[in-house]
């Protein structure tokens, strides 16, 4: 083998994927196994980062997912680190848990490595729970000192808490959170927050292309006036993925239509929005109810969960043909995720498969729908807005 074949295979993921493979089934007193072993042990010398260029523990740590194998257990890492590791730059997020190693004795003996790792991550994932309230002062210090150098800006700031629950986030974690965008705004591409309320910093996010967050009774008397601003404070920002708390849907609804955004709103995985709004892609049905569509001229798409195949008439199934002449625009349907082929096969449904490949047949032959798989839902293509140029982006609602 040629010394770039080499090369290319330690670059190729699933040649690395096979050797791993390899390894484990030679065993771990295999002559490979031992072989590979003096490489490692090779490689965490201090002496061999000499000879190595800049970029090599990059593609290292590329080639081990999660990271923490590199961090404690292969150790890459030596009494000359800095040397070794400052010009690297990791476009990942550390793992949560990462961030309680120096704080919690238990967990694990290196925690005192811990910010000098965060230093060369580009994305901050950050899962604001019960034992890291305990310890906010001193992770969140650790975290704004160390992922907030002058020599690595993020490109993706995640802050949000679990199950939506945002009861306890208030004038205490806001501080962090308006630091760390302050500190990051000109690099951000990818936002996630707690509240809508990155706003008011008057900061200019150049690159920022995705924004998430959750919205309150408080926050939506408001949305209008943040919305203009984040057009002209985020040139680039095209999707806003949005969470109404509360019992608030139908207000916010009508928020979006009196100041005309009812064509930027695309996609909903919460049912109650097609109440209200004119979402051209529905997910997570379990009924067949037209009654839960205000704008069906609208839908284009629609996702179906837990489809009752083995009993046809279920959740509505029976009056298929009438639900579906309600969408005079739609261009396809997700059941459960299966294939058209799963269908026409006769797969699925047992001794009702006959029964649901008749209705398949249907809906593609007389109706012009299509059979989608999950991921065919997910192409940005089908989220394209019918709104100007000028007002290329969307909404999508969770």
């Amino acid at each position: 083998m040629k010394f770039e074949n080499l090369l290319d295979c330690l670059e190729d993921d699933e040649k690395c994927q096979e050797l791993i493979l390899r390894l484990e089934r030679a065993g771990e007193f295999s002559k490979p196994a031992k072989d590979f072993m003096k490489l490692v042990t090779m490689v965490n010398q201090p002496s061999f980062f000499s000879t190595l260029p800049d970029d090599t523990l990059q593609h290292v740590f590329h080639m081990c997912d999660p990271l923490r194998e590199n961090f404690f257990i292969s150790r890459l890492v030596c009494k000359n680190w800095r040397n070794a590791i400052e010009n690297l730059s990791i476009n990942k997020a550390p793992e949560p848990h990462v961030f309680l190693h120096p704080f919690v004795n238990q967990i694990n003996p290196n925690r005192t490595y811990v910010p000098k790792y965060l230093q060369r991550f580009r994305k901050l994932d950050f899962c604001i729970k019960p034992l890291i309230l305990q310890h906010w002062g001193g992770i969140t210090h650790m975290i704004s000192v160390n992922m907030s150098t002058k020599f690595n800006k993020l490109n993706t700031i995640k802050i949000y808490m679990p199950s939506f629950d945002i009861s306890s986030y208030g004038f205490t974690q806001q501080p962090f959170e308006t630091q760390m965008l302050t500190m990051h705004h000109k690099t951000l591409v990818h936002l996630q927050t707690p509240l809508f309320n990155f706003c008011h910093l008057n900061l200019k996010f150049p690159h920022l292309q995705f924004v998430k967050f959750s919205i309150d009774s408080q926050n939506i008397q408001d949305f209008a006036i943040q919305i203009n601003l984040t057009r002209t404070n985020c040139p680039c920002l095209r999707t806003y993925e949005i969470t109404v708390l509360g019992n608030n849907i139908e207000n916010f609804a009508n928020l979006l239509l009196a100041n005309n955004f009812g064509d930027n709103c695309i996609a909903a995985t919460v049912i109650n929005f097609a109440r209200f709004l004119p979402i051209r892609i529905a997910k997570n049905l379990d009924w067949l109810r037209t009654d839960l569509f205000k704008f069906p001229d609208r839908i284009e798409y629609l996702e179906f969960k837990q489809v009752p195949f083995d009993e046809p008439i279920e959740n509505g199934w029976e009056h298929y043909k009438a639900f579906f002449a309600n969408f005079p625009n739609l261009k396809g349907i997700c059941l459960n995720g299966n294939s058209e082929q799963d269908f026409l096969n006769e797969q699925l449904g047992g001794d009702n498969a006959h029964v649901w490949r008749e209705r398949i047949l249907y809906l593609k032959l007389e109706c012009n729908i299509r059979i989608m798989l999950q991921e065919d839902l997910c192409d940005p293509n089908l989220e394209l807005p019918y709104a100007p140029d000028n007002q290329n982006w969307i909404f999508r609602f969770y």
